[in-house]
C-alpha cells in the first residue's frame, strides 16, 4: 500500500530494496516518515489481526530460555504483593506472540518485550499490569494444553478445537 515507498538513496547494509521484502511484515519500533527501513526494523510476517500490540518492561531473568522473536509465548503477570490489592490474588496468563525482545544493558538493566496479545485478553492484562511482575515463557504443547489458549503446538500442527 501507501505505507512504504522506495526512494533513491545510497545502498545501506540491511536496507529494504524491494517493497516485497516488507510485504506482510510490521515495524518493531516507530519510524519517522522518510526514514530508512532496515530488515532489522521489521518483524515476522505473522497475522496480527485481532491482536493488541504492547511493549512491556521485563527483567531479563523473567524471560524463559526458549523465548525469541516470532515465538508463541505465555505471558504471566504475577502479583507483586497480593495483600495490597485483594482483587489481584492470582496470576493472569495470556497467549502472546513475541514480536521483539530488547535485552537490558548495564546502564539500563531492565529490558523490553513487544508482544501481540489477543484483544479478548487485553482487559485482564491491563488490569494486572500495575501491580504485577512480568514473566514470559515459551508456549509449547504442555503450556498450551494447560492454558487451553494456544492455536498451534510447538511443531506447528493445529491443535484440536
Amino acid at each position: 500500500g501507501d505505507d512504504l515507498r522506495l526512494a533513491p538513496r545510497p545502498r545501506t547494509a540491511g536496507g529494504i530494496v524491494r517493497t516485497s521484502d516488507a510485504a506482510g511484515r510490521y515495524l518493531l519500533r516507530p519510524l519517522l516518515p522518510g526514514a530508512l527501513v532496515r530488515k532489522s526494523d521489521l518483524g515476522t510476517g505473522h497475522d496480527l489481526a485481532g491482536r493488541w500490540i504492547v511493549t512491556l518492561p521485563i527483567d531479563p531473568s523473567a524471560l524463559g530460555p526458549q523465548v525469541a522473536a516470532g515465538a508463541d509465548a505465555l505471558l504471566i503477570l504475577s502479583p507483586k504483593d497480593p495483600a495490597v490489592d485483594p482483587e489481584v490474588r492470582k496470576a493472569v496468563e495470556a497467549e502472546a506472540l513475541v514480536l521483539a525482545i530488547e535485552k537490558g544493558t548495564s546502564a539500563a538493566p531492565s529490558g523490553r518485550v513487544t508482544l501481540a496479545i489477543p484483544l479478548k485478553e487485553r482487559g485482564d492484562v491491563i488490569a494486572a499490569l500495575g501491580s504485577s511482575q512480568v514473566f514470559l515463557a515459551r508456549q509449547g504443547p504442555t503450556a498450551a494444553a494447560r492454558t487451553g489458549r494456544a492455536r498451534r503446538n510447538a511443531i506447528g500442527v493445529p491443535s484440536r478445537p
